[in-house]
């Protein structure tokens, strides 16, 4: 089968997850065109996908569909982003549920990097699959927790992107009031490393040696969530990562049950007491018990993220519209 992946950016998360699932299918043939969100060059585009004749088009994001749908191709369509950015208020019945069923019901799969994500669009298409964004295990290499020297910083970690709406749903607000409340507290106990993309970018396959190698945790409290790609990397990298119950990692308390007590209601968000605390705990336990959260979190995305297990999701689907 001839594969095409549309991908938004070179080099970052859904870029990087297209290729390594290429690798492991490869009974099949595949090519990377980048959209790079020009709406302007889509003719571009569509020219390379006729040329290419592919069996399967595999879709990053829903305004992709009216480029596509219309070729005739199967499409497929990884859901994966937050509801509340691709499907707006679609659950309290705001969104236009004709447009959504249309575009939907088009494809021959669709891939739901969470159950909510399932939910909204089993209401179009029944051939959906719960299956969350791929993370590059040998890219993102674990590294075991280590003791603290007298007087080293306990370094908080968090990731956003620049546009006002990223930071908020990222909970930017949040996050710098616990770590100003911290810092008051213990001046010299606690550093901080931000990454705010476009402002001061760390290159995706730099990401694990620059920084999630470099931090202590990942406070990433977030309002909706589709897969988090900054969660299942970190912990790969067996860092330990405060969140909020949304998204893949979030709900129903998907994590092992070693991660609950970090496992934030949204509620929670404005209480920066109890996650000030979170951290107060991790900064003050043992060796031993921060190990076991790394062990667990590698753990984890290896059964559930690895790059062979959702190249399976991708093969299932192939075969059963082949």
């Amino acid at each position: 089968m001839k594969i095409i992946w549309l991908a938004d950016v070179p080099g970052w998360a859904f870029d990087n997850n297209a290729q390594q699932i290429a690798e492991c299918l490869p009974m099949h043939s595949h090519k990377l065109i980048y959209m790079n969100g020009f709406e302007n060059q889509w003719p571009l585009y569509i020219k390379t996908i006729i040329e290419s004749e592919p069996d399967f088009v595999v879709i990053p994001h829903p305004w992709a569909f009216h480029h596509v749908a219309g070729l005739g191709y199967r499409v497929i369509f990884r859901n994966a982003v937050r509801a509340t950015r691709v499907w707006g208020d679609y659950l309290n019945g705001k969104t236009d549920k004709i447009a959504f069923k249309e575009k939907i019901g088009k494809c021959v799969g669709v891939v739901c990097a969470n159950s909510l994500l399932r939910q909204i669009s089993l209401k179009a298409n029944p051939n959906c699959y719960l299956c969350p964004n791929g993370v590059d295990t040998k890219l993102f290499t674990y590294k075991p927790r280590v003791k603290k020297n007298p007087g080293e910083l306990f370094t908080i970690g968090y990731v956003a992107n620049i546009a006002a709406e990223g930071m908020k749903y990222k909970c930017y607000a949040q996050t710098l009031n616990v770590i100003a409340k911290l810092q008051a507290n213990n001046p010299k106990t606690y550093g901080t490393k931000f990454v705010i993309r476009t402002r001061n970018d760390i290159e995706h396959k730099d990401m694990a040696k620059d920084f999630y190698h470099q931090i202590d945790c990942l406070l990433h409290l977030t309002l909706d969530e589709g897969c988090s790609n900054v969660t299942g990397e970190a912990l790969a990298c067996g860092v330990p990562v405060i969140t909020t119950r949304v998204g893949y990692h979030g709900e129903n308390c998907r994590l092992p049950d070693i991660y609950d007590w970090m496992l934030l209601n949204l509620s929670d968000l404005d209480n920066i007491n109890k996650i000030c605390n979170i951290i107060n705990t991790l900064a003050n336990a043992n060796i031993e018990s921060l190990n076991d959260l790394a062990e667990q979190g590698r753990k984890f995305v290896e059964l559930n993220q690895s790059p062979e297990v959702v190249a399976g999701c991708y093969q299932k689907i192939i075969e059963e519209h082949t």
